[in-house]
């Protein structure tokens, strides 16, 4: 989410992260929830040039994250908004164009990879 973030400052665009939408289980997906209700917390909420709000969310494989994947479904299905998946394959694309950007931009902290992030680098990355 961090580099997601680093590539959305240094394309100028604002944005705010982690808002929280309220959705009604749907019958197609009561199996994976205990509760009539479930939240979801989109990773990023930006506005597009016309105005138009954008939900952006990092997603891993619908294997792995069965219920991230029903929540997103019942979102797209009760509110009006564009919503964009950041899989895994999106997700590369994005790291072969704005990594060496990211990188050489003074104000950014650098694209933080696996073995160089928050957690092993805190001085560079806090």
């Amino acid at each position: 989410e961090a580099n997601f973030a680093r590539i959305l400052v240094y394309c100028g665009k604002e944005f705010h992260a982690n808002e929280t939408f309220r959705l009604k289980v749907t019958d197609a997906y009561r199996h994976l929830f205990n509760s009539d209700v479930a939240e979801m917390s989109i990773d990023f909420v930006v506005r597009n040039p016309k105005g138009d709000i954008l939900l952006y969310e990092i997603m891993a494989h619908p294997l792995e994250a069965p219920k991230g994947y029903a929540k997103l479904e019942m979102l797209i299905l009760q509110y009006p908004v564009d919503v964009r998946i950041i899989d895994k394959r999106f997700y590369d694309r994005l790291r072969r164009h704005f990594e060496e950007r990211i990188n050489t931009t003074p104000f950014l902290s650098g694209w933080e990879t696996s073995e160089d992030n928050l957690r092993t680098n805190p001085v560079r990355y806090g």
